[in-house]
């Protein structure tokens, strides 16, 4: 990626970059631990996530739906202090995941053709 930017003739490029993998990489690591000093529950949201793909991959579908749907609200909650295409990835993929859990449950129904005499 910095040779990429480097090549397009932006200078300091990789000072840049290398700034924002840094504050990332410590707000990755510390940044769940302001849920417990009473603040940014939003981190929350991607335990949740996970759960909920978990749920879906073993068929659990409502529960599914709700930890989704939970997620969802949080990372709402977030936008007043967050911008960036991240986030809006963030926002997108709770609402599949949302979607998902809506739709999954339809098409595990058995079918309701009737079977030729």
């Amino acid at each position: 990626m910095i040779n990429l930017l480097a090549t397009f003739g932006i200078e300091g490029a990789d000072s840049v970059l290398a700034t924002y993998l840094v504050f990332d990489g410590i707000a990755i690591l510390i940044g769940w631990m302001g849920v417990l000093a009473g603040g940014y529950i939003e981190w929350i949201a991607s335990p949740l996530l996970f759960y909920s793909w978990f749920s879906a991959l073993h068929q659990q579908y409502w529960q599914s739906v709700g930890s989704a749907v939970l997620a969802l609200a949080l990372i709402l909650s977030f936008l007043r202090r967050s911008e960036g295409f991240g986030y809006w990835l963030w926002i997108a993929s709770a609402a599949i995941m949302v979607a998902a859990g809506l739709v999954l449950p339809a098409r595990q129904l058995p079918s309701t053709k009737r079977r030729a005499i």
